[in-house]
């Protein structure tokens, strides 16, 4: 089982370019020579918020592989879900089919199943052969987040940002600080 990104979010949540991001590390409009850094530190701070939350923040296209069917409901593990695009399946000659999209519903809590009378079809027998897309993401902007996400993420932009080393001396050592994890916590998706 594998999550994987079909298309990347159009833009990033934040910037070098974003006046909050630019007040909240205390650099003027007319420093401009950590904006490479900056950038990436944007990108590297976004890309753990939703490994952590397992929440995607803009809307993008992500597809799920499976080992096959399981008997009933497939449980997905990424939010928000805005709509599942295809599901297809390896069949017995090898050829991808796609499902009608009639044939499987969407199910609260980040689930599909199939549809009421409806079973899932025999896939070959062999490893990847089921392929969801789905389209997640809060929305296309950054509006869209939800207001605690994108400050723990302000956050963690700046502790990335002035501790640029993998582990401080005198410090414990934690994958997130401890403000960043606690402002998360309440929207970590588990499966």
């Amino acid at each position: 089982m594998s999550l994987s990104v079909i298309t990347p979010p159009a833009a990033s949540v934040y910037s070098a370019s974003d006046d909050v991001v630019r007040q909240h590390l205390r650099i003027g409009d007319d420093e401009t020579d950590n904006d490479t850094l900056i950038n990436s530190i944007c990108a590297s701070a976004e890309q753990a918020v939703e490994t952590y939350t397992r929440r995607r923040m803009i809307t993008q296209e992500v597809r799920y592989t499976l080992d096959g069917f399981p008997c009933r409901r497939i449980t997905l593990p990424v939010d928000p879900i805005q709509s599942v695009s295809a599901v297809s399946y390896l069949d017995g000659s090898g050829s991808w089919v796609e499902l009608a999209s009639d044939s499987y519903r969407l199910l609260e809590g980040n689930a599909i199943c199939p549809a009421y009378g409806k079973t899932w079809p025999v896939p070959q027998n062999d490893f990847e052969t089921v392929r969801i897309d789905m389209i997640v993401g809060y929305g296309d902007e950054k509006g869209d987040v939800p207001p605690q996400i994108l400050a723990a993420m302000r956050f963690l932009i700046a502790h990335m940002y002035l501790n640029d080393e993998a582990v401080v001396v005198g410090k414990s050592v934690s994958d997130l600080p401890l403000g960043v994890r606690d402002m998360l916590d309440p929207w970590r998706f588990w499966v």
